[in-house]
């Protein structure tokens, strides 16, 4: 069950375990300036919760245990989103995502203290550099490294997958980037504008709708979802049974270009292939 918890900067929200449903399932929800680090009235313990598509924003989840299984064909923290969240000492699933930002970089910072040498000195440029902000990513990441410490590529892999040991997606997304030559001093960017967004009726008539006035609460995607897909299907319901189907799905409202998928050719639920877009 979804659920909705916010405080303020100066005063957060302590989560207790009245908060959390009882079907265990907190995908799709949103939770911002809360404070659910261990207490003596609550465990810290979100390994047992389905976490799927969740907004976790401007939080503290210092020594937090996050969920490490399986949810149907995705695991339970994937396309988890996370800003500005100080996951110090948190117990980060294995199959985490190498999109989710916060939590790589808690990976990298945990790998610290047990490395040694030039696999250390790697983490450390790692560290700093794609902790600094939500604009950079792996691709410049990874060139930081071969022009701070003087490696080729190879060196700068060969002393990369110490800090990701154990986790083998960001594994794979280092090897990915090393094996493509996807290295680039210059960050991806964003697809999309929050701006404006345009779709198809009857695949002829283009459409263009203003994004920026559902941005009522910036952060919460699923919330945005709701409003835009009602409000298009509303608007054009009279124009074709395609428009009654419109939907949209955001990957990312936080940093500014937002990314998202949207059609108005689909069936009326979302299913997963929306989430292909956004790897995990």
């Amino acid at each position: 069950m979804r659920t909705i918890l916010v405080g303020t900067a100066s005063k957060p929200y302590i989560l207790t375990p009245a908060d959390l449903p009882a079907d265990h399932d907190l995908s799709n929800s949103y939770w911002r300036y809360v404070d659910f680090s261990p207490t003596r009235r609550w465990s810290g313990d979100l390994s047992a919760y389905n976490m799927i598509d969740t907004d976790i924003i401007d939080c503290r989840a210092q020594n937090v245990i996050l969920p490490d299984f399986a949810a149907g064909d995705l695991q339970a923290t994937d396309y988890m989103q996370s800003r500005r969240t100080d996951w110090t000492g948190a117990k980060v699933p294995a199959m985490v995502s190498s999109y989710n930002h916060d939590l790589v970089v808690e990976t990298v910072r945990q790998a610290i203290p047990a490395l040694s040498g030039k696999p250390l000195a790697v983490a450390q440029v790692i560290a700093a550099y794609i902790g600094g902000g939500y604009d950079r990513s792996w691709r410049d990441g990874y060139w930081q490294v071969m022009n701070r410490l003087g490696m080729d590529a190879d060196t700068a892999l060969t002393n990369g997958l110490p800090m990701f040991k154990g986790y083998p997606k960001l594994e794979s997304r280092l090897k990915h980037h090393h094996n493509s030559r996807l290295i680039s001093p210059v960050p991806p960017g964003f697809r999309s504008k929050a701006d404006d967004f345009e779709f198809s009726v009857d695949g002829v008539n283009a459409v263009r709708e203003n994004i920026a006035v559902a941005l009522v609460n910036k952060f919460d995607r699923y919330a945005l979802r709701q409003t835009l897909r009602t409000a298009i299907r509303t608007k054009y319901a009279g124009w074709t049974t395609l428009a009654q189907h419109y939907d949209i799905w955001f990957a990312q409202l936080d940093p500014y270009p937002i990314f998202f998928w949207r059609d108005a050719n689909m069936s009326p639920d979302l299913g997963d292939e929306w989430h292909a877009g956004w790897p995990t």
